[in-house]
């Protein structure tokens, strides 16, 4: 959150950064981003306490949470499948805890974490490694995807409070993140997208999600837009919109004053 931060202290406002929940001091809007899929009940304590807080009531980004794709050893899915880690960014933010963060193990929410590797994309359910079952750190999920003349497509949807913008993203690879991505355009938010934000309680973050069939098949939940350091189609666009996103941030303030 870097830049947009420093978009908000030019425009005036006063910021404090703290990694502890009992060390919060007063102030008007508290921005809750703990690098983790679980927030501990104690950072969302906190945040009901404030007069505006943004994604206070967002407390689990795990697959399992709000996928719609999600298959078992013995479901009837005939298609590829891919398996992923049931925590946001391949279970990594997690691991950085364990190994740095030894006042917050206490309460840690993911014993025996394995931190994944790529995903694994797997031509039937009947290839999926048996010990993946098992594996309370993993989920296997249809894979599916949006294909074009252009690549393979995947959709991202960028928010904070009424700002909120939407890409349509072409690669040539059907994992379409990153500096794979060689073509973005605006495109509008599906109205069902809108829908799931609202229910998952998310003020800001970043969903990404294709189109299948007609409808909107979201596929990643993040609490944050993303590293920004990336010389990509979709990075440049991202940056261009802190702007807007800072104005998001100050609609909460307006509303909590």
């Amino acid at each position: 959150m870097g830049d947009l931060l420093a978009i908000l202290a030019a425009r005036g406002h006063r910021i404090t950064e703290t990694g502890r929940p009992d060390r919060v001091p007063a102030g008007d809007l508290l921005i809750l981003h703990v690098d983790s899929s679980v927030v501990p009940p104690e950072y969302l304590a906190v945040a009901a306490r404030f007069p505006a807080a943004i994604n206070a009531k967002v407390g689990d980004i795990t697959k399992r949470s709000f996928s719609t794709l999600l298959v078992g050893p013995d479901s009837d899915w005939s298609g590829k499948v891919i398996i992923k880690s049931n925590l946001n960014y391949l279970g990594k933010p997690e691991r950085h805890q364990n190994r740095n963060a030894a006042w917050r193990l206490a309460r840690r929410p993911h014993p025996g974490l394995r931190v994944f590797g790529d995903y694994n994309v797997c031509r039937s359910i009947s290839d999926v490694p048996a010990s993946v079952w098992g594996d309370p750190g993993a989920v296997v999920e249809k894979f599916v995807g949006e294909e074009t003349e252009q690549g393979y497509v995947a959709r991202t949807y960028l928010f904070c409070g009424t700002s909120e913008r939407c890409s349509r993203n072409v690669a040539a690879s059907p994992i379409v993140k990153g500096n794979g991505i060689f073509h973005s355009e605006p495109t509008e938010v599906p109205d069902s997208i809108r829908m799931i934000r609202h229910q998952m309680g998310f003020d800001y973050g970043k969903f990404d999600f294709v189109m299948v069939d007609g409808q909107a098949v979201l596929f990643d939940a993040n609490k944050t837009i993303g590293s920004l350091s990336g010389t990509g189609v979709l990075a440049e666009r991202v940056r261009a919109l802190n702007g807007s996103l800072a104005d998001g941030v100050e609609s909460f303030l307006k509303h909590a004053t």
